[in-house]
């Protein structure tokens, strides 16, 4: 499967949505509407409840999931799992992550499936701050949940 986040034209609050194609159909550029195995919309942030400024940092899919993370540099990240079969209704369960909260300047930077030793793991990976202002450097840093929603 493919997941794609895009945006629509339209000026409504939230022009944001998802789209899960089978990959052969991707592979072959078949991405019309009768090709797409499930769609629907991204939720807000306010249908998270999580903050307006936390920021969309990536998303993922495994199963009928998909994953979304969210947050900002130095703040809170979230982690919400949304359900692709459902086109519109259920915005799924929030996580509030503490992964990486001692990582000076830590921003999240987006997230994957990572199969390991056979089963799947929701890894997240955040950037740190190393440096000084005048000689910037960062560190990447991933972590992992292996249980899903």
């Amino acid at each position: 499967m493919l997941l794609v986040r895009y945006a629509t034209q339209s000026t409504s609050p939230n022009p944001w949505r998802l789209v899960v194609f089978p990959l052969e159909d991707a592979v072959a550029g078949r991405l019309s509407q009768g090709y797409r195995k499930a769609e629907r919309a991204l939720p807000t942030n306010a249908q998270l409840k999580i903050p307006d400024d936390a920021a969309f940092q990536g998303v993922t899919l495994y199963g009928e999931y998909a994953y979304l993370l969210y947050g900002k540099s130095g703040g809170p990240s979230y982690l919400a799992a949304v359900g692709m079969n459902d086109a519109g209704g259920e915005h799924g369960e929030v996580f509030h992550t503490t992964a990486g909260a001692t990582i000076p300047g830590r921003e999240p930077q987006g997230c994957a499936i990572w199969v390991a030793d056979g089963q799947p793991r929701l890894t997240l990976g955040f950037s740190g701050r190393t440096g000084t202002t005048t000689d910037p450097g960062f560190d990447a840093s991933l972590f992992y949940k292996n249980t899903f929603a």
